[in-house]
């Protein structure tokens, strides 16, 4: 008798990865709420991902510019703030499936 296995799902957590020559640009940003220096929003990203690597999900970092974030808050007149961020990562790999 065969037996079925069902594997647990796991669900895609997308992260902004930000280069540091671009971060000025996001402190730049209207309304944004990023840490001051390059070095806490690591600190930041890694919290994240130390959170949901204890779960079932699927870490995907997402490398996300200035430009098209702020263009994508523009469109949707949305602060450039870290919730907002969250938002573009999920719309920017969807748009790219």
């Amino acid at each position: 008798m065969r037996r079925l296995v069902v594997e647990p799902s796991v669900t895609p957590v997308h992260l902004a990865q930000i280069a540091q020559d671009d971060y000025p640009a996001f402190r730049r940003l209207p309304g944004n709420d990023f840490p001051d220096v390059y070095s806490e929003w690591l600190d930041f990203v890694r919290q994240q991902d130390a959170l949901y690597r204890r779960k079932p999900y699927e870490i995907i970092y997402v490398r996300t510019r200035p430009d098209e974030f702020a263009a994508f808050c523009r469109d949707r007149s949305m602060r450039c703030d870290k919730n907002s961020l969250a938002r573009f990562t999920i719309w920017k790999m969807n748009r790219e499936r």
